[in-house]
């Protein structure tokens, strides 16, 4: 049985990610340290631990995967985090990072504070969307064989300020008829970035 480890476990996402490895028959051991996540979001059979990401309270080489879910984007220098996911991970272990995308105009619009219309509601304070070259380079530097992919077409429902969620319908319209086209894929509002111990 494999033992997976899902930071950011408690939050929309996170939560869904650890129901389907558990439906694969993995262990799966939760990391949260609920600033936005919920304790009623998580699935009973997980392990949860409170904790720090760049401090992972694990043992070296303890786990065979590591979901960064949403994750990365909170860091301004995600090095330490890297540097623990590559301690904490087995070799031929793997990560998965899932952050939005700088090179997205619409995150770069809301989210990124260089924008003029930048919306600090619901927003962490280090938040910032990623640019996927440099996360790439940061775990590559780390030792990993990594590789970026793009996604789009995942519709919004629920965005803290409330003058944006009604733009909602627009954006996943939008999102959905033209970022995945094939020429868009840079632009695509969310980053995969994954790799693989070395």
């Amino acid at each position: 049985m494999a033992i997976y480890l899902v930071t950011g476990g408690a939050g929309f996402i996170g939560s869904h990610l650890c129901d389907a490895l558990l439906s694969c028959g993995n262990n799966v051991r939760v990391l949260d340290n609920f600033s936005t996540g919920k304790h009623e979001n998580l699935p009973s059979q997980v392990e949860l631990i409170e904790g720090d990401a760049e401090n992972l309270p694990f043992e070296s080489a303890s786990l065979d995967g590591v979901l960064l879910s949403g994750l990365v984007h909170h860091f301004p220098d995600p090095r330490r985090l890297a540097g623990e996911v590559k301690r904490v991970l087995r070799n031929g272990g793997r990560f998965v990072a899932f952050d939005p995308n700088r090179m997205n105009p619409f995150m770069w619009l809301y989210r990124d504070r260089a924008s003029p219309f930048y919306s600090s509601v619901g927003v962490t304070e280090n938040e910032r969307p990623v640019l996927a070259w440099k996360i790439a380079d940061v775990f590559r530097d780390e030792g990993f064989r990594v590789q970026t992919d793009y996604l789009a077409g995942l519709a919004y429902r629920y965005v803290a300020s409330r003058r944006t969620r009604m733009l909602l319908p627009i954006y996943n319209f939008i999102d959905g008829a033209v970022f995945n086209l094939a020429i868009m894929q840079p632009f695509r509002p969310f980053v995969l970035t994954s790799g693989e111990k070395l």
